[in-house]
């Protein structure tokens, strides 16, 4: 064991002193990396919360973008099925011009409050591409009216008092538009709707003289 002097015991203090020191000193380096780090953690926390909120705006704009386009799709597809389904008004005189819109109906005459299908006027049109007006109005006969009807009436009250007339702002309609797409005569349509309603009534007779013949058959036996 060595003999405690001055020197041993400066000598002593001086390491413990420097080693101290160096443990002060390792001390204080980590508590300022780690305030460093809880400085630079705070410094870009703001910018990493914009970040995010940057990222979760844009999730929310594309889902919001998705659910927009389902939406366009499943009213494409409504609208579709609107066009064709069977279910569909009747082709007929509407005084509410949004609820034909609504079903995709249009004016057969600008004002008369006629209103028939897109894909109904098409063929009307295309009926005249041979520029006669009586095929024009024999089709849209149909189109407004029922067989049935057509059979039990006539085209105005002053020609058969037995026959109800048919309506007459939807007779007019079509004479218009017919002789609007054609050549045809005013008469000449009127004549050939007459001819239409006859030959309904004709048909309709004689399925019932058909129909009363079997009856009576049936009957004798």
């Amino acid at each position: 064991m060595k003999p405690v002097t001055v020197s041993n015991l400066r000598a002593l203090l001086k390491f413990q002193y420097s080693e101290g020191n160096a443990k002060l000193l390792e001390m204080e380096t980590a508590q300022g990396f780690l305030t460093f780090l809880q400085a630079t953690k705070e410094s870009e926390q703001p910018a990493l919360l914009e970040k995010n909120k940057k990222k979760d705006d844009l999730a929310r704009e594309k889902k919001e973008q998705i659910l927009v386009l389902r939406e366009k799709k499943l009213v494409a597809h409504e609208n579709n099925l609107d066009r064709n389904s069977k279910s569909r008004p009747a082709a007929g005189v509407y005084s509410d011009a949004e609820f034909a819109a609504r079903n995709w109906m249009v004016e057969l005459v600008v004002g008369s409050c006629v209103y028939l299908h897109e894909d109904q006027l098409h063929t009307a049109k295309n009926k005249g591409v041979s520029n006669d007006g009586r095929k024009i109005a024999r089709f849209l006969l149909n189109v407004f009216f029922r067989k049935e009807t057509l059979a039990k009436s006539s085209i105005t009250s002053s020609e058969m008092a037995k026959y109800d007339p048919l309506d007459f702002t939807t007779t007019e309609a079509i004479i218009a538009f017919s002789t609007l797409h054609s050549q045809t005569k005013r008469s000449d349509i009127l004549r050939a709707m007459r001819s239409t309603l006859t030959s309904y009534r004709n048909k309709q007779n004689s399925a019932h003289k058909r129909q009363n013949h079997r009856k009576n058959s049936v009957g004798k036996k």
